[in-house]
């Protein structure tokens, strides 16, 4: 029962529309969950997402653990996780 309240929170675009806006990237075709962080100092950042169907992971970093330039996990891995979701969708 917790999981699927929280698979629903993750998926409401009304939810995510303080933090992300109306026109969000995370807004997808399909019912989808999404859950993004960002590292301190931007060393790196990831986005996870899961439908009906497929679960997606995506990270973003330097492999030398240097900070990023400026990546947040809803600018960088959420445009990526959103791609790969428009694809197998």
């Amino acid at each position: 029962e917790a999981t699927s309240l929280i698979g629903h929170i993750l998926s409401d675009p009304w939810a995510r529309e303080l933090e992300f806006g109306r026109s969000s990237v995370l807004n997808l075709p399909v019912q989808t969950a999404v859950k993004t962080g960002t590292s301190t100092d931007y060393r790196d950042a990831w986005a996870v997402g899961y439908n009906h169907r497929y679960v997606v992971g995506v990270w973003m970093g330097n492999a030398d653990y240097t900070p990023t330039d400026g990546i947040t996990g809803s600018t960088g891995p959420a445009l990526a996780l959103r791609s790969l979701f428009n694809e197998v969708n």
